[in-house]
């Protein structure tokens, strides 16, 4: 009974592990290397990216944008991102004009270079959806469960393995 148990846990210990690192991985990495990421809440630039990519950016100053870069942009309330691709840039003003890859028009103004939060570096689809359900509220308690569970699946195989050693030594000394 006690292998079963050993078994399971060292195969959970490993899926939980290699589970956590690749997050840690997708998160701090990238910000190793000035990125700084963003969850995709629309198919707007659809094929190119869907809803749930993680897209990271760099900064970039208004003269490095070129037309079809795609950058990342604030809301002007600030609430919510979007990315969408450069078509047109208005260099007296520092407005950008864009559209969604998926969409059948171009959005409807132009948007001011302070809105800017960076130009997309990297993608990665799907991860969006991991990162945004592990920084929601259900999110971070079923982490909590799930490492409270493994430490007390821990401390029982500790206890059962003590329990073995201690009736390997009786029976050697007897």
């Amino acid at each position: 009974m006690a292998k079963k148990i050993k078994l399971i846990n060292d195969i959970a210990t490993t899926v939980i592990s290699i589970f956590f690192l690749f997050v840690i991985a997708v998160s701090l990495i990238p910000k190793l290397f000035g990125l700084s990421g963003f969850y995709v809440e629309t198919d707007s630039m659809a094929p190119t990216f869907s809803e749930g990519s993680l897209v990271f950016t760099e900064q970039v100053e208004f003269s490095e944008i070129r037309v079809g870069d795609m950058l990342t942009f604030e809301s002007k309330d600030t609430t919510r991102r979007f990315t969408h691709r450069v078509y047109k840039l208005d260099n007296n003003e520092q407005l950008i004009y864009t559209k969604g890859d998926a969409n059948d028009t171009r959005d409807p103004v132009p948007t001011p270079y302070e809105f800017v939060r960076g130009r997309v570096r990297l993608i990665i689809p799907y991860m969006g959806f991991v990162v945004e359900a592990l920084n929601s509220t259900v999110g971070r308690i079923i982490t909590a469960v799930l490492i409270v569970i493994w430490i007390a699946v821990e401390i029982e195989l500790f206890r059962i393995r003590r329990k073995e050693l201690s009736k390997t030594d009786e029976e050697k000394n007897n």
